[in-house]
């Protein structure tokens, strides 16, 4: 995540009228091009990055999104420092995401045809509807911070607390760090942990555990041979007092 020159940018789209079709103006262009352009990524590009990043090597993690769904069904939701992840919007109607990076910027400026694309794989009746938030979560409110259901803070460095901002009193967040990081002692304060979503046997189940201290459930990365990624993480539920 990088500073942003506007923090109040943001971007919203509602539904979209037509299924994804891959545009054919131009050759993809590699994200690291972008830094100093930053210009919109093509449709094709959106659906090229989206398999290169996530759904290739098997980090879509879409069980955990169609889990929190059931579970939870949160009017609201944001997902904080998600870069381009938006299988969130896949099991999720209305999903704000927020980062700043070059590559979350390029990659949203096609609202139209990013709508397209989330409608061409949601798992859900009606429309999708999302926003995007160009701006540094360290520093900058969230729009309509403090009245989402469900905030998501999953490996993105110091967004536990944005996330515990986000939702309203009674509000689930649902948190993984990265491997080196911890939450902190004041953010604990402000909720209480109710469980964790575990993945065995190819589904993510809840499993309550007692709110005490304890060692954070370790983070880990893991690929097996050809680059896929294997579940070992223990997704920690809070909350909010």
């Amino acid at each position: 995540m990088s500073p942003t020159a506007d923090p109040a940018q943001t971007l919203s789209y509602a539904g979209a009228q037509k299924r994804f079709r891959p545009a054919r103006r131009r050759t993809p262009v590699d994200p690291a091009e972008r830094v100093n352009i930053l210009e919109a990524m093509t449709s094709a590009e959106i659906e090229l990055y989206y398999e290169r990043v996530y759904r290739g090597i098997g980090f879509e993690r879409a069980g955990l999104f169609e889990h929190l769904g059931k579970r939870y069904r949160p009017r609201k939701a944001a997902n904080i420092g998600s870069s381009i992840h938006v299988t969130p919007s896949f099991y999720l109607k209305n999903v704000t995401y927020v980062d700043d990076s070059a590559l979350a910027q390029s990659f949203f400026s096609n609202a139209r045809g990013l709508a397209a694309f989330i409608e061409a794989n949601k798992r859900y009746r009606g429309r999708a509807a999302f926003e995007y938030a160009n701006l540094d979560y360290r520093k900058a409110r969230v729009p309509s911070e403090g009245d989402y259901d469900l905030a998501l803070s999953i490996l993105a460095p110091h967004s536990l607390e944005r996330a515990v901002s986000c939702v309203r009193r009674g509000g689930v967040v649902v948190y993984l760090p990265l491997p080196s990081m911890r939450s902190s002692e004041d953010v604990r304060r402000l909720v209480r942990r109710v469980g964790l979503i575990v993945h065995e046997d190819g589904r993510y189940e809840f499993r309550r555990v007692p709110d005490r201290e304890g060692p954070q459930p370790r983070t880990t990365l893991r690929h097996v041979t050809g680059g896929r990624f294997v579940e070992k993480n223990s997704y920690t539920v809070f909350v909010k007092k």
